[in-house]
């Protein structure tokens, strides 16, 4: 007999009881108001049918006491312990005993329960197994991650008359396709944004490569159109795999102009003097197979001058509606914030797309801000 069957039974019987009870007093009670009024009229005494009354009702109490405790009794057997039971083996499961079998024999509507119950630890059992399976092969390939995560860290050098804030925030995990850095050239800096097509380790060991070979090949004076065309090359022999890259060499002389090289990277935004905005626009393909050859632009990057490097993850990123941040916030962001120092302008940028977005992990995520201080 199921749990609920059980219940109405206990129910319709308590009530059927409860009822002849209520009938017997009352008859009771008729029997006895006769036997007074005949005992008025005969002049007899009331003492018998008062007791008679008395022991009627003291006996209806017992029966209901009785009655109450044979159906706590009932919820105790068939409610209670179950519930107890069936709390008891879920607690064990619940304080670390994952492979401890939840099961029930009665009634039958918590033996489901209990049934139910079992299923889910099995499939948590399972999942559990699974990521710990996976924690491990992660612990075990940490050492490389953290390695190759450093290896796409910006070099740590001091530039006197350059105020330069960078920050990458990958899409997954700690290895983004995306980087930068700051390179010591021959008269002066080069300041350099890449971003590699895809996120996670393949588009990191890719942004090594690229890091290897325009890093080394900046510091030793080649020019910037010369290093992406080396790249490219490299980058063609993998199929599908495309990255964009932005080069400013920034002289140390502030007569002198810089120079700009972009391998479709997205434009480059310059804030001058009054605050008014130029672009810095791509002056060729991006590397991979869809061409060779790149032009350099230049440009006067004058003292209290900014420039703005960003990768397609910054202003492509959506809300719940489904806009982008887009270039206009960026832009609105950058005259807002032209006092401010590099490193607060870019983390004023960043919570603010954080703030605007709803899809900020699907692609990495990079920005520079470099500013000519206006003294040294």
């Amino acid at each position: 007999m199921s749990l609920r069957s059980r219940v109405h039974a206990i129910i319709a019987c308590s009530a059927v009881v409860l009822v002849l009870a209520a009938v017997w007093q009352i008859t009771a009670y008729e029997f006895a108001r006769e036997k007074v009024s005949q005992a008025v009229a005969d002049s007899i005494t009331l003492d018998e049918a008062g007791t008679r009354l008395s022991e009627t009702l003291i006996f209806s109490l017992l029966l209901d006491m009785v009655l109450l405790f044979l159906a706590w009794r009932y919820l105790r057997r068939w409610v209670l312990d179950p519930l107890d039971e069936i709390r008891d083996q879920l607690k064990v499961v619940a304080d670390g005993q994952l492979h401890s079998v939840i099961t029930l024999d009665r009634p039958d509507e918590l033996r489901a329960a209990a049934r139910d119950a079992e299923i889910m630890r099995q499939h948590l059992v399972a999942q559990i197994d699974q990521k710990r399976a996976a924690f491990e092969s992660l612990n075990a390939q940490a050492p490389l991650a953290l390695s190759m995560k450093a290896a796409l860290e910006p070099n740590s050098i001091t530039i006197p008359n350059l105020d330069i804030f960078g920050a990458v925030d990958p899409a997954q995990g700690v290895i983004a396709g995306d980087w930068w850095d700051v390179v010591k050239v021959p008269d002066g800096v080069a300041v350099v944004a890449a971003d590699v097509a895809g996120h996670g380790p393949a588009a990191g060991v890719a942004g090594l490569h690229m890091k290897a070979i325009i890093t080394s090949g900046l510091s030793s004076g080649l020019a910037a159109t010369e290093l992406l065309e080396r790249v490219s090359s490299g980058l063609s022999s993998i199929d599908s795999l495309t990255a964009t890259v932005a080069i400013c060499v920034i002289p140390d002389d502030v007569t002198r102009d810089a120079t700009f090289v972009s391998a479709g990277h997205p434009p480059g935004r310059l804030i001058r003097h009054d605050g008014s905005v130029e672009n810095l626009d791509s002056t060729g393909p991006m590397l991979g197979a869809l061409g060779t050859l790149w032009a350099q632009h230049t440009f006067r990057f004058a003292a209290g001058e900014r420039i703005l490097l960003y990768s397609d993850g910054l202003v492509e990123t959506r809300d719940g509606n489904g806009d982008e941040f887009a270039l206009t916030r960026v832009d609105s962001a950058l005259i807002k914030g032209r006092n401010e120092n590099s490193h607060t302008l870019g983390n004023q940028i960043l919570s603010q797309a954080r703030k605007f977005s709803t899809t900020w992990n699907h692609d990495d995520v990079s920005i520079v801000v470099i500013t000519r201080r206006l003294s040294v």
